[in-house]
């Protein structure tokens, strides 16, 4: 999924399958001794291996290189890297911690990390599309197709506000979303049925930014027909 850095959202991109070392910490006990523990461990990370990296810079391509990523962060890109094991996270008794976190340490190999396989699969930085209308749930899974993890969405309304709530929730497949709220727009008798948001007065601009606010849309978009005094 994309990582949130600051107010854009990137990401990388990638399409690969999971190695056997991917059964992760999950399914923890709720004994306060095991718990205290698990609070105070790093998080399992994720290691992509064998990858081509597109690093955009000076047009270099790296061939079979690892990523590591940890808490949504690229830390390391070399060769031969590594997962964390469990005995790491949990130095002198990763063993009997394991066990009440649920985890299976002779089937996971001692893993604690999830690791992809990414052998003939390319890795390269999220794309950002600045300028989409992003108007139907079918549209997302071409972004991420071609790429881009990350839109500026230039018209916004309720549906769209939707749309973005089912994308961070993870039922619907798409890019992070950034969304401008309705074009406000002036009369113009060259678009007889312009369905835009009509800002007459004070008054409308008023409305019209209150909803944009209440839709939790972070832009206003304006069309240059609207009087200069408005």
């Amino acid at each position: 999924k994309p990582v949130q850095q600051g107010r854009i959202q990137t990401g990388i991109f990638i399409t690969a399958g999971m190695a056997p070392c991917a059964n992760r910490l999950r399914h923890y006990r709720q004994e306060e001794y095991y718990m205290l523990h698990i609070e105070k461990i790093p998080q399992p990370g994720i290691l992509l291996k064998n990858a081509t990296v597109l690093t955009m810079d000076n047009h270099s391509v790296l061939q079979n290189r690892d990523v590591r990523l940890q808490n949504g962060v690229i830390t390391a890109i070399g060769s031969g890297l590594k997962p964390v094991l469990l005995s790491e996270l949990w130095p002198g008794e990763w063993e009997t911690v394991a066990v009440g976190a649920g985890i299976d340490s002779k089937n996971n190999d001692g893993c604690a990390d999830i690791v992809i396989d990414c052998t003939g699969k390319y890795i390269m930085p999220g794309l950002i599309d600045a300028h989409v209308h992003f108007d139907n749930d079918y549209m997302g899974p071409m972004f991420l197709a071609a790429g881009i993890t990350s839109v500026r969405n230039m018209r916004g309304y309720a549906d769209h506000r939707d749309r973005i709530a089912r994308l961070n929730k993870g039922t619907l497949d798409g890019p992070w979303i950034e969304s401008t709220g309705p074009i406000f727009d002036g009369e113009d008798p060259n678009i007889p049925e312009n369905d835009n948001w009509i800002v007459k007065s004070f008054e409308d601009v008023e409305k019209g930014i209150a909803y944009t606010k209440r839709q939790g849309f972070r832009f206003v978009k304006t069309y240059p027909s609207i009087l200069p005094k408005v």
